[in-house]
């Protein structure tokens, strides 16, 4: 469910929760841990006991949690990482909530699939239920925001998010009702 977790915060973010190719190096282990004491909150010995590296289990203070290097962070910043994402506010907040239900350090915390499903975060709506006038003020919404001017509308910063989607396939121009045609290339 950790891994659901991470793969829900890629589709809602477009990035990966816990990039750890970028710091393969001696201090790998302690920027992971660092990495998830600031998304998470404190890493506690108690869950890992059992399967911890000799050179990992000194990174733990007498508290059982990770020894942070001074100034660093605890908590969670998934309200802040989903607003600059576009989500309202409650979605926001409902993506926190169900990121924090995923990332349990001790597993047996963690939400089950079953419970996963029923979120009111991955719930249409958030669960609410919606009038008339806002029902239609949202597919309004939703037809502008897949209008072809409008891009693919990710977050600031992609590589792709200035892109148009191609009208062209295997160099051939080609009519958006067209759709894909085949080249004459055998694939």
């Amino acid at each position: 469910m950790w891994s659901m977790g991470c793969v829900l915060f890629e589709m809602v973010v477009g990035q990966l929760l816990f990039d750890c190719d970028l710091h393969r190096t001696v201090e790998h282990p302690l920027v992971h841990f660092i990495m998830m004491n600031s998304m998470v909150g404190p890493v506690p010995r108690a869950p890992y006991e059992g399967n911890l590296r000799p050179h990992v289990i000194n990174m733990f203070g007498e508290d059982g949690n990770i020894r942070m290097p001074p100034g660093t962070m605890a908590g969670s910043a998934f309200v802040a990482i989903a607003l600059l994402n576009n989500l309202k506010f409650d979605d926001a907040n409902d993506f926190s909530e169900l990121m924090h239900k995923f990332l349990k350090y001790d597993m047996k915390e963690r939400v089950t699939a079953e419970e996963a499903l029923t979120d009111k975060f991955l719930l249409p709506n958030g669960g609410r239920i919606l009038s008339g006038q806002e029902m239609v003020r949202q597919n309004r919404s939703q037809e502008s925001s897949n209008s072809p001017s409008s891009g693919w509308n990710l977050h600031a910063g992609s590589s792709i998010a200035e892109e148009e989607p191609s009208t062209s396939y295997a160099g051939e121009q080609q009519k958006p009702e067209d759709g894909p045609s085949h080249s004459g290339q055998d694939f």
